[in-house]
């Protein structure tokens, strides 16, 4: 069952490509059969079994056939160390490093792709009446969604792809642009939605990553921020895995989350949060929060991110002085994929 879902992924991707690319159709054909092929795979899309096989049809063409893997090139400071080995095998298998405990693969790719978590939060942000009477004309960044899933969640809730948008530090996708979330490569008020799923806890600097996101965004735009918490300690964390998981600097309540954009966040709507941060968590859980945006000029997050910069200034000033033989642009991201 599952092969022939997969089968009918391909055809799907071929006939999407064909739609998208195909110099030979009129274009008054072209803008007909897409109008009613992307209505079509809205209601498939919006069921994530079919999402699923979808996103891996696209994920064995692009990275098996074409093989379009990409990765950011450039050394991010701010990066924490196995980000990019830890999140890539959750698309392509990889025998020589350590195995994710809940991958499960098909030729090689993993056979999780649609992003069942984030679909839910698209969803329930698509039905936010303001959203919605809109939505055609919003334009959505997505930080860190890995797969394409994420990408078509937004489309299948209504989104237009074309207003949306990916930035990773590796991809395989054309709709996917590999950067850095703490220096993103677009103009200020570029987005009116910026989603950062579950990203945010691999960053070491994080109120820069969420000054960044703030950048980006039109004054008012909205902002989803997607933190996964657990009960085990880094040290228990490294024992079971072999490696830390994101930034040794954890967020475990919805207060924490919220410090990081300091006086910009209005409208708040909780989907999931513990708001204990005192302590550490039972039990694994999420916090899921979207809000709007305010600009200000003197903003109390922008604030922290100044004084951040100057603590790791000196850090490595100290280091240096110490052993001028140091390093000074670790971690690097890229060194355990």
């Amino acid at each position: 069952m599952h092969n022939m879902g997969v089968l009918l992924g391909i055809c799907a991707v071929a006939a999407h490509q064909r739609l998208e690319y195909d110099p030979a159709l009129p274009l008054s054909q072209l803008d007909e059969e897409t109008l009613m092929f992307d209505d079509f795979m809205r209601k498939k899309l919006k069921d994530f079994k079919w999402r699923n096989r979808y996103c891996f049809a696209r994920t064995f063409f692009l990275t098996k056939i074409l093989r379009n893997v990409r990765k950011y090139e450039a050394n991010s400071p701010y990066v924490s160390e196995n980000t990019v080995f830890s999140n890539l095998r959750r698309i392509l298998e990889n025998n020589k490093l350590h195995p994710h405990p809940s991958a499960k693969y098909f030729l090689g790719v993993d056979l999780n792709q649609g992003a069942a978590k984030s679909g839910n939060v698209v969803e329930a942000f698509s039905k936010i009446p303001e959203v919605a009477e809109k939505i055609k004309d919003l334009k959505v960044l997505s930080i860190g969604p890995r797969t394409e899933g994420e990408l078509y969640a937004f489309f299948a809730h209504g989104f237009e792809m074309k207003n949306i948008q990916g930035v990773d530090l590796f991809s395989y996708s054309p709709k996917i642009t590999p950067a850095d979330m703490h220096d993103l490569p677009f103009e200020d008020n570029s987005f009116n939605v910026v989603m950062m799923g579950w990203c945010i806890a691999y960053s070491d600097n994080k109120y820069l990553a969420a000054s960044e996101a703030a950048r980006v965004l039109v004054d008012g735009g909205y902002l989803i921020v997607g933190v996964s918490y657990s009960p085990k300690s880094n040290e228990q964390i490294i024992k079971e895995r072999g490696y830390l998981i994101g930034s040794e600097e954890r967020l475990t309540s919805l207060k924490l989350v919220a410090q990081l954009f300091g006086d910009r966040l209005e409208n708040v709507k909780i989907l999931k949060a513990r708001d204990d941060g005192t302590k550490r968590p039972q039990q694994n859980g999420q916090i899921i929060l979207m809000a709007r945006v305010k600009k200000r000029e003197k903003s109390m997050a922008d604030k922290m991110v100044a004084q951040r910069q100057q603590q790791r200034d000196k850090a490595l000033a100290d280091s240096k002085a110490q052993d001028p033989k140091a390093k000074t642009d670790e971690p690097n991201p890229t060194a355990a994929a």
